[in-house]
């Protein structure tokens, strides 16, 4: 084996880790900080005195605050991909309220990321492009779901794809208001059930599905 492709040692494991985990704290602190504060009036100052590190240490991860919510806009995507990869292929009747549940839980970990990134694409087009990027995904999702429901002979009357962004606007949009935009609005886990059973019960009606899944 050639000396380039050895394991690494433990002692660079050990700092490999550290280091990963000195990254996360920081863009947990960030989430913390964006929420209480906003992404435009975060200061890099406050987020490393949440992550309990000093301001050195943020510039050995990142080399700005919009770097700091590009590596955290790229884990929402990460987490969302993951979730809803768990429901592929997408078969409406069975796995529509799945897949909308992985939506909401991903939305809600990472809430004041999203907000801070329809902040920041106000500003700078990079993340106005990104923010189209991960739209245009769940787009095409919800465009798949009614053409699906389509081939079993409903939802004739609509248009696929205008469809899908009367459908992810509606999504995407309750859910940023409630859990990213709306503190108290949600104030126990009963209100969020019921706001979420109440997505879930518009999107099944608006895909002429049953009121609840098949158990």
């Amino acid at each position: 084996m050639d000396r380039d492709e050895k394991t690494p040692s433990a002692p660079r494991r050990g700092a490999f880790v550290k280091g990963q985990r000195t990254r996360l704290a920081l863009m947990q602190a960030a989430q913390t900080v964006f929420a209480r504060e906003g992404f435009m009036n975060a200061d890099i100052a406050h987020i490393v005195e949440e992550a309990g590190k000093g301001k050195g240490t943020f510039y050995l991860y990142f080399e700005s605050k919009l770097h700091l919510l590009s590596a955290m806009v790229e884990a929402f995507a990460e987490d969302l991909h993951r979730e809803e990869g768990l429901n592929r292929p997408i078969n409406p009747p069975e796995q529509i309220d799945a897949v909308l549940a992985a939506i909401w839980g991903t939305y809600k970990r990472h809430a004041a990321t999203f907000r801070a990134l329809a902040d920041a694409s106000a500003k700078h087009p990079e993340f106005a492009v990104r923010y189209r990027d991960l739209r245009s995904e769940a787009l095409r999702d919800f465009a798949a779901m009614v053409r699906a429901r389509q081939a079993e002979g409903f939802c004739r009357q609509m248009d696929a794809e205008y469809a899908a962004v009367a459908l992810e606007q509606m999504v995407c949009h309750s859910i940023h208001d409630w859990l990213a935009e709306g503190p108290g609005v949600l104030t126990d886990d009963v209100a969020e059930q019921r706001a979420f059973g109440t997505l879930v019960a518009i999107m099944r009606a608006a895909l002429a599905l049953p009121e609840t899944a098949k158990s």
